[in-house]
């Protein structure tokens, strides 16, 4: 049931991106999309997700560097028709939220064996995600680390210090 709460939250958020039209509304909605992606895959493995939402917030903070340097003049908005759509949508969310509550848990009241299944079917999530830094595919891990090492440090040998849409010239 929490599931269908996420996932409908996450529909809700996808509508909202879709009627913003200012940039830092828009990257207000991604953060919150990723919130939510976080949060939900955060129930399979925590650190995955954490690690998840730290590289978008430092992929956002860079988007949010260049959105305030280019359209800093642009005035920010927020219409009343999407308030009281947000608020119609979480209405209908918790009402399905309570009407269906009690409908699953009914169903699922004398089947015991089907969270026995989910919890064995989170652990071997669990043990793929453990391969992935063992013996065989370490070595690729530590080489795509070396090449985003590389690829930073060649991308700001590369800048000019003078110039750029980020730098100011003090001429």
């Amino acid at each position: 049931m929490m599931q269908f709460m996420f996932y409908y939250l996450m529909i809700i958020i996808n509508f909202l991106f879709m009627k913003t039209n200012h940039p830092m509304s828009m990257g207000l909605t991604l953060l919150m999309q990723t919130l939510m992606i976080s949060i939900n895959s955060s129930m399979i493995n925590c650190w995955y997700s954490y690690m998840l939402f730290i590289i978008f917030i430092g992929g956002m903070l860079v988007l949010f560097i260049y959105v305030t340097s280019l359209a800093s003049n642009e005035i920010f908005s927020f219409k009343l028709n999407i308030i009281y759509f947000i608020f119609m949508l979480t209405m209908l969310t918790m009402m399905f939220y309570f009407i269906f509550d009690k409908l699953y848990m009914y169903m699922y009241m004398n089947q015991e064996t089907n969270t026995f299944n989910m919890k064995n079917i989170n652990n071997d999530l669990m043990f793929s995600l453990y391969k992935l830094y063992n013996f065989p595919t370490n070595l690729l891990s530590i080489l795509l680390m070396i090449y985003l090492l590389i690829t930073l440090i060649a991308s700001v040998k590369i800048t000019l210090i003078s110039m750029g849409p980020l730098r100011q010239s003090l001429n």
